[in-house]
């Protein structure tokens, strides 16, 4: 079994208030097979099983309070998690007496039972369970129970209360997706018994489960294949895209809209997904003063360019046509400064020869005047590239402390690094002269910034403050050789839970294993003030600090200005002799507790 470690950091910054970091391994080697799910104060996972499915675990965010929910022996969790309905989590499990089934938990054994078994086959396949949605205090989901096929279900968690809304497709599956809640109705996409694809409504009754509207009749578009693929709820409309056409609605067939009628032509857009990583749900639409800015190519110039709708088919048009032509010049996702600047990534060609070069950073006040680039990330000339530019889009956006902060090129390697804006050029700067290869989502915790270096022989949980200083590994002190893999993927995998950032990582072989970052702010303290009593002297010291204390001293760190780990021991006498002169800061862990001090040396 893997050695369980705990990393203890003290960290500073110039801009931040010192605090104490304690990353700690808080489960045994296991790999989880689907997204972490928070349920009250509690983290469910499932540990992934050699012969396929998973054991449901349990977690407060302490390692002897992470432990297995119910024995594999007992249940196993299928087809991933659904969602949450009064306190308790939907799934589908499977047991040795009914087969796959309906089951929710509430995070304790007790509480985790069985709603219902929807088939008499102990093997059949239920299906993704994932894509359901909270309703008028119901679940609604899409399963198959291998009768119907896929169709519409509904639970209030009890067996009686859990069953189909309505066969719609009386003669094969309905295949129901995605499900979005409006204007107190679901909106839904599903096939019918004529295998006409169309968008579907309902209030959760049988008799008021129908069509939305008849799309050719309203707006002459193909019938037989309407398959809604996204929806959003924005000023009290919905806007949805229905292959690959934008519509918007208040619910009414009066009410609804073409937005994507290019010239009259009735051909779709090409509307791309801006979503950068694996997971649930699909980002199609980036909000900015009460307008939605999306991706688009129109089937004229086919490229993917800036977007714009506020509703209306008038004010839904191209903001800017950055690159002429089928190529398109906008790709990846849209980040946001204070809801009046949008960042994102267009293609550079070369002025002489007209050969793609890579993806620049552009900004956009939502006009065609204010859509320019804002700073070439990479100036290498083609002759000094060492490998292709296009390879690496800027992306990541994260909005923190009044500047937007993302990853992007540098070097012309195939490599990351951290970069800020505050939406001008010259506050568009290398954040670190670091290769850190934020290649997943960056995420907030407790005022700092974590992300996860993923390149091969380097991998390692980063923190970030915004500044030089503040940004670096987190590392067991002494260890530079091991891996730290860490799964930054999707928010879903990366849970805060009383006062801690749970997540999943591997640490320096290919065993996973929950772990949990704790940070609070960390300030010297006064000998009366010290919640452990103990005394360091001589102060000002020259060679030799030593340490008087009534506990057993289980960790002594030594850190310089910049949060540096500089020395990391466990006896009482510490030889600072190579130190030079300066202000130094203290952490001192016993039995009873963590105390800091600060010590200068002056020889």
């Amino acid at each position: 079994m893997k050695k369980l470690l705990s990393i203890a950091i003290m960290l500073f910054s110039l801009n931040l208030q010192a605090q104490f970091v304690n990353f700690e391994q808080i489960s045994p080697p296991l790999e989880s097979d689907s997204r972490m799910v928070k349920l009250k104060n509690k983290v469910l996972f499932s540990k992934a099983l050699v012969n396929g499915g998973g054991e449901l675990w349990v977690s407060d965010g302490t390692f002897n309070g992470t432990s297995a929910l119910l024995p594999f022996n007992q249940m196993i969790v299928r087809y991933g998690f659904g969602e949450i309905l009064n306190d308790e989590l939907y799934f589908t499990g499977f047991d040795s007496v009914n087969g796959n089934a309906i089951w929710k938990t509430d995070g304790t054994n007790a509480g985790t039972v069985m709603v219902k078994d929807i088939h008499p086959s102990k093997h059949w396949n239920l299906g993704d369970f994932g894509l359901g949605v909270v309703y008028n205090g119901k679940y609604y989901f899409r399963i198959d129970d291998g009768t119907h096929g896929f169709e519409l279900w509904v639970s209030d968690g009890t067996s009686l209360g859990t069953k189909m809304v309505k066969d719609i497709n009386p003669h094969g599956s309905a295949t129901v997706s995605p499900i979005t809640v409006f204007n107190n109705k679901l909106f839904f996409s599903a096939t019918d018994s004529s295998a006409s694809i169309d968008i579907w409504t309902t209030d959760g009754t049988e008799v008021n489960t129908k069509k939305f509207i008849d799309f050719s009749a309203q707006f002459g578009l193909p019938s037989t294949t309407l398959q809604l693929s996204a929806a959003k709820v924005f000023n009290n409309q919905l806007y949805f895209i229905a292959n690959n056409y934008l519509f918007v609605t208040d619910g009414t067939a009066a009410g609804t809209q073409l937005l994507s009628d290019t010239n009259g032509s009735r051909k779709p857009f090409e509307i791309y997904n801006l979503k950068e990583a694996p997971g649930h749900g699909n980002v199609f639409f980036r909000e900015m003063n009460g307008k939605l800015y999306f991706v688009a190519g129109d089937n004229v110039n086919a490229g993917g360019e800036l977007w714009v709708t506020d509703g209306t088919k008038l004010g839904t048009q191209k903001v800017k046509d950055i690159l002429l032509g089928p190529q398109g010049g906008v790709v990846g996702t849209l980040g946001l400064l204070n809801n009046s600047t949008l960042l994102f990534s267009a293609s550079e060609f070369d002025k002489n020869d007209n050969n793609f070069i890579g993806y620049e950073l552009w900004k956009s006040d939502g006009t065609s005047q204010g859509t320019v680039m804002l700073k070439e990330l990479d100036s290498t000339t083609t002759a000094n590239v060492t490998w292709p530019r296009e390879s690496i889009v800027p992306k990541q956006f994260l909005e923190y402390k009044g500047k937007v902060y993302f990853s992007g090129p540098h070097h012309s390697q195939h490599l990351r690094y951290l970069w800020e804006t505050d939406g001008t050029t010259s506050g568009t700067r290398l954040v670190k002269d670091s290769a850190i290869g934020t290649y997943n989502k960056i995420t907030l915790f407790n005022g700092r910034m974590y992300f996860q270096s993923s390149y091969p022989g380097s991998q390692a949980l980063w923190q970030s403050d915004g500044t030089v200083s503040g940004t670096f590994p987190i590392k067991p002190f002494g260890d530079t050789t091991s891996n730290v893999i860490f799964d930054f993927y999707d928010v879903k995998y990366n849970i805060i839970l009383n006062d801690k950032l749970i997540m999943r990582a591997n640490y320096g072989d290919a065993q996973s294993e929950l772990w949990a970052l704790t940070t609070f702010p960390l300030n010297v303290q006064s000998r009366a003030d010290r919640k452990i009593q103990f005394d360091i002297y001589p102060n000002p010291v020259s060679k030799s600090l030593k340490i008087k204390t009534k506990g057993e001293i289980k960790k002594v760190g030594l850190f310089d200005l910049n949060g540096k780990r500089l020395l990391s021991s466990k006896d009482e006498n510490l030889d600072i002799s190579s130190l030079g002169n300066g202000i130094y800061f203290l952490s001192i862990q016993t039995n009873h507790g963590i105390g800091t001090a600060q010590f200068q040396i002056n020889r």
